[in-house]
C-alpha cells in the first residue's frame, strides 16, 4: 500500500494511477515466477513483411476495445494461456483450449504461443 500511495501522490505526466488488485500481496519475484509463462516462438511462422503506414497524425491514446478490434481483458489467473486473434471479434472459450490443448507446444497452463493455440483450434474445427 505504501508503494501505491507514494506513486499516486507523485506529480508527473502519468495518465494512470495504481490501485490494489489481485497481485498486490505478491513481491516482484513472486509475480514474475507466477506470470512469466510466455514462450517466444523460435522463428516467425509468417514471411509477410510489416510496413508502416503514414503515422503523422497519431492520437494521444487509443482504446482498441472501442474500435471493436479486441475483447475486454480476461484474467487468466495462475494459468499462462495466450490470447487469440481470429480475425473476428469473438470471445473464445479459453478453458477448452487450456483443458484440451495439452499434447502440443502449449501444454495447457504452462504458457504457449498464439500460433500454436490457433493451429489447435483450426485442427479441431473450433472451440465449444
Amino acid at each position: 500500500m505504501h508503494y501505491i500511495d507514494t506513486f499516486n501522490k507523485q506529480v508527473g505526466d502519468r495518465t494512470y494511477v495504481l490501485s490494489v488488485n489481485g497481485f498486490a500481496d505478491q513481491t516482484n519475484e513472486e509475480f514474475i515466477t507466477s506470470r512469466n509463462g510466455y514462450k517466444k516462438s523460435p522463428e516467425p511462422k509468417s514471411g509477410a513483411l510489416f510496413r508502416y503506414e503514414n503515422v503523422k497524425a497519431v492520437p494521444s491514446s487509443m482504446d482498441w476495445r472501442k474500435k471493436a478490434v479486441v475483447t475486454p481483458i480476461k484474467d487468466q489467473g495462475q494459468c499462462g494461456i495466450t490470447q487469440l486473434s481470429t480475425g473476428k471479434l469473438i470471445s473464445l472459450f479459453e478453458q477448452e483450449l487450456v483443458d484440451c490443448n495439452v499434447n502440443g507446444e502449449d501444454q495447457g497452463c504452462e504458457g504457449g504461443l498464439m500460433d500454436d493455440a490457433f493451429d489447435f483450434i483450426v485442427q479441431n474445427h473450433g472451440l465449444a
